[in-house]
C-alpha cells in the first residue's frame, strides 16, 4: 500500500488506482479504498471515485476524510441530494464540523432550506464570529425565511469585516430597498 500511497502523491494516478485495486481485493483495511477513490477522483472518475469512498465510509464509519471525499465527488458529478446527504451524515456524527458545515449550508440555501441553512449557520458563526462569508450567508437565509431584522444585523456584521464583500452588500442592498 505504502508503494501505491507514493504513487498517488506522485502524481501517478492510474498505476496508484491498480495498486489500489488489487490492495482492496486483498485486505481489510479501511483507508484502502479511500485512497483509490482520491486516484479515481484524480483520474475523473466520479462514478468509480464515489464507490470507493462509500466502500470506506461504511468500512469505518468514523473516518470522516472519506465522507468529506465522498460529498465532494457527487458534488462533482451534480448530484447535490446525495452530497448533502453525506454532508448530513458528518454533522450528525460531529455536530458543528466546520468543513461539512459550510458545503451543507450552500446546498441549503441553494435548495431554498433556509430554516436548515440558518441553524447550520448559527452554530458556524458562534464558532468563527470573524468569518465574513459565513456572516452573509446567514445573512441571506434570515431574510429568505422573513426574519430582517437578524438578516440586516449579520449583514452589517460582515461588512464590519469587510466592507466590499459583495454579497452581503447586495443582500443589504435587498432588504433596504424592500423596505
Amino acid at each position: 500500500v505504502e508503494g501505491a500511497v507514493q504513487a498517488l502523491n506522485q502524481g501517478r494516478y492510474r498505476e496508484a488506482a491498480q495498486f489500489f485495486e488489487q490492495a482492496w481485493r486483498d485486505s481489510t483495511r479501511c483507508d484502502v479504498p479511500f485512497y483509490l477513490g482520491l486516484a479515481r477522483q484524480r483520474l475523473r472518475d466520479d462514478t468509480g471515485a464515489i464507490i470507493a469512498f462509500r466502500a470506506a465510509a461504511e468500512c469505518a464509519p468514523g473516518l470522516t476524510e472519506a465522507r468529506l471525499a465522498l460529498a465532494e465527488a457527487y458534488a462533482s458529478r451534480g448530484d447535490y441530494n446525495g452530497a448533502l446527504a453525506s454532508y448530513e451524515e458528518i454533522l450528525r456524527r460531529i455536530p458543528g464540523h466546520a468543513a461539512a458545515s459550510r458545503a451543507a449550508a450552500k446546498l441549503y440555501l441553494r435548495h431554498e432550506l433556509n430554516d436548515k441553512a440558518v441553524a447550520v449557520l448559527e452554530t458556524l458563526a458562534a464558532r468563527e464570529p470573524g468569518d465574513v462569508e459565513v456572516r452573509a450567508g446567514l445573512g441571506a437565509a434570515y431574510a429568505a425565511t422573513s426574519v430582517p431584522e437578524k438578516a440586516e444585523e449579520q449583514f452589517r456584521a460582515a461588512l464590519k469585516l469587510n466592507p466590499s464583500f459583495p454579497s452581503a452588500l447586495v443582500g443589504l442592498g435587498n432588504l433596504l430597498v424592500k423596505r
